[in-house]
C-alpha cells in the first residue's frame, strides 16, 4: 500500500470514529433531557394531585368549621391556612425548585460514565 491510500484509509477511520462519538453524545443527550421531562412530568402530576387532595381538604375545613363559627369565619381561617402554606412554599422556593433542578443538571452533565460514580 502506498502512503496516499494509508493516509486516505486513516482518514475514513478517523472521520467514522468521530461520528461514532457524536452518535453516543447524541444519544447521552437524549437520555438525560428525557429523563428530566420525566421528572418535570412527574413532579407536574405529583403537584396537580396535591392541589387536588388540598382543595378538598380545605373544603372539609370550610364545612367542619363553619358548623361552629359559620361560613364567613371558615373561610376566613380556610384562606389563612392556604395563605401560610403559599408564603411556606415561596420561602422555600429556592430549596424546592431551584437546587433540585441544579443538581439534576449537574448529574446528567458531570456524571462519570465508566465508573457510574457521579462527580457531584
Amino acid at each position: 500500500m502506498s502512503v496516499k491510500q494509508n493516509f486516505d484509509r486513516l482518514s475514513r477511520e478517523v472521520q467514522e470514529t468521530l461520528n461514532i462519538e457524536m452518535d453516543g453524545i447524541k444519544l447521552s443527550l437524549v437520555e438525560s433531557l428525557s429523563l428530566f421531562f420525566a421528572d418535570i412530568l412527574s413532579w407536574l402530576l405529583v403537584a396537580v394531585i396535591s392541589l387536588l387532595s388540598l382543595l378538598g381538604f380545605l373544603a372539609a375545613a370550610v364545612v367542619a368549621i363553619a358548623a361552629v363559627t359559620g361560613y364567613a369565619l371558615s373561610f376566613v381561617v380556610v384562606a389563612f391556612l392556604l395563605l401560610s402554606v403559599a408564603l411556606l412554599l415561596y420561602m422555600l422556593r429556592g430549596r424546592l425548585f431551584t437546587d433540585m433542578a441544579v443538581a439534576r443538571f449537574c448529574r446528567m452533565f458531570f456524571s462519570d460514565k465508566e465508573g457510574g460514580n457521579e462527580t457531584v
